[in-house]
């Protein structure tokens, strides 16, 4: 798909969490290379990823593609098993929130 970073974020949570998003804007960029490459469609293991914070979307969030889904701080992110490659962004967005107020980003 030749899609923006912008256009596939709304594709995802369309598809994923049947949510249209409202309020977004761009937090984040990072290019990470997996050392033992988790992907085969990927053939150097590398990657370019954008994150996004959507502060407001309409509808109901419903799980179409998970195992399951809940809402978390920012800091209980650095609790989970988030892949490697995600740690910085996640690092960022738990030190950015202060004391766990995702409002104020």
């Amino acid at each position: 798909m030749n899609e923006s970073p912008l256009e596939a974020l709304r594709r995802e949570l369309r598809e994923e969490l049947a949510i249209e998003v409202r309020d977004v804007s761009e937090f984040h960029r990072q290019e990470w290379k997996y050392p033992n490459n988790p992907s085969p469609e990927n053939t150097d293991g590398s990657y370019r990823v954008t994150y996004f914070i959507v502060r407001s979307f309409a509808g109901e969030p419903e799980n179409l593609a998970f195992e399951q889904f809940r809402w978390v701080r920012p800091a209980e992110l650095r609790s989970m098993d988030i892949l490697e490659g995600n740690r910085e962004a996640v690092d960022l967005l738990a030190g950015r929130a202060g004391a766990d107020r995702i409002e104020e980003i």
